[in-house]
């Protein structure tokens, strides 16, 4: 074990090598890789620790992890001081390096550390995982690298995938892949003309992609359900404040093929995904609780302030201003509602539709069965009469 001061002359080293530390990793006898104060505190490890705790369905000691663009493997390395198999690839060695000084110095020889671009994923290469971590880098990667990347999470994945980083919250770009369109916006990862040198000493963005795509919310959830995992989740608890608010923390879980009891016709229903972005609207119960008479009632009694009180002319005019904004936008709502309920209708009666032609067209081969089989019977009938003259 080194000592205090051996631990601090060897990071040292590194960090003037290769650059700081971007994980403060507790390295024993009281050392932290960038301090001890909170303000450097990884939440991510307690809240991708507890995930996989709660939900792997197996002892950490059993699993065998995953922890892609692993930086400086503090993700990798806190499963594997709990005792699972890990595999960290990362695509800088000034990152990995790191990592290796860690990992040996926590004695760790339960975790392989790789150089390699986390796009080169494959089983053959480097075989099946219960737990995949993904943080960090999705939101690093281009068309259609991305997509491929999340399909190769899907193939070497038996169990559980954290998929971690920034989402776009408007659908400005769609991407087309495989026949299916992906919504987003393009993200710039180096300026332009940056030289190999400088894209390489970015330690914390892509690897050669001078831009990516930030995929929304919605359309990561389709990639994720298209790549062979059957159900998606945002983890809320627990809590950790992140600086944006457009990052989220997903799970996506691999489970078995479902055959419903209760409503058996939508076994052989085609899942459903997600469109370019869902209608903003609420139970009518969180809606502004407007009616025409309501809104009348309340600009009556405005215009009767006005004139009572023509020293709040500005203040009064805001009011009435408010409240036909107000009323405008639950027209709107209702109509989008409506709308909907329209679309959902005529859904229905198509469902309807297809299915009545479904049950005539059983009813018509029932029909030319049973003719056929009383054709037989009066041919068998007439044979009979004739054998028997």
């Amino acid at each position: 074990m080194l000592t205090l001061e051996e631990l601090a002359q060897r990071n040292v080293a590194i960090v003037e090598k290769y650059g700081p530390w971007t994980h403060n990793i507790y390295l024993g006898e009281g050392f932290y890789t960038l301090s001890d104060g909170l303000e450097h505190a990884d939440y991510r490890v307690k809240l991708f620790l507890r995930i996989v705790s709660d939900l792997a369905g197996k002892p950490l000691n059993t699993l065998r992890v995953l922890d892609l663009a692993c930086l400086n493997g503090i993700y990798g390395l806190e499963f594997a001081m709990h005792g699972a198999q890990v595999v960290g690839i990362e695509g800088r060695e000034a990152n990995l390096v790191k990592a290796q000084f860690a990992k040996d110095t926590l004695g760790l020889d339960n975790i392989e550390l790789v150089v390699d671009d986390v796009r080169n994923l494959s089983r053959e290469k480097y075989g099946l995982f219960d737990v995949v971590i993904c943080s960090g880098i999705v939101y690093h990667l281009d068309t259609p690298d991305v997509f491929g990347f999340i399909e190769k999470i899907g193939e070497v994945c038996t169990g559980l995938t954290i998929v971690d980083g920034h989402i776009s919250f408007t659908p400005n770009e769609k991407r087309e892949y495989k026949g299916e369109t992906y919504w987003g916006r393009s993200y710039r990862e180096h300026v332009p003309g940056a030289t190999a040198e400088e894209i390489e000493k970015n330690l914390l963005a892509s690897l050669d992609n001078s831009s990516s795509f930030w995929l929304t919310l919605l359309s990561l959830n389709n990639l994720l359900a298209r790549s062979g995992f059957t159900s998606v989740y945002e983890c809320h608890y627990p809590v950790r404040i992140e600086r944006y608010r457009d990052r989220v923390t997903l799970v996506a879980m691999k489970g078995k093929p479902l055959h419903l009891q209760t409503t058996p016709l939508l076994n052989d229903t085609p899942e459903q995904f997600y469109p370019r972005q869902l209608p903003d609207i609420a139970h009518p119960s969180q809606q502004s609780a407007y009616t025409e008479i309501a809104v009348g009632q309340e600009l009556g009694s405005l215009l009767k302030q006005l004139e009572d009180s023509p020293d709040r002319t500005v203040v009064t005019l805001a009011q009435l201003s408010g409240k036909l904004v107000d009323a405008k936008d639950y027209w709107q709502s209702e109509a989008e509602r409506l709308r909907l309920e329209f679309f959902k209708l005529q859904s229905y009666t198509r469902d309807l539709e297809q299915e009545w032609n479904a049950k005539n067209r059983r009813i018509d081969a029932l029909e030319t069965r049973l003719n056929q089989q009383s054709l037989r019977a009066r041919l068998s009938t007439l044979v009979s009469k004739l054998r028997g003259r």
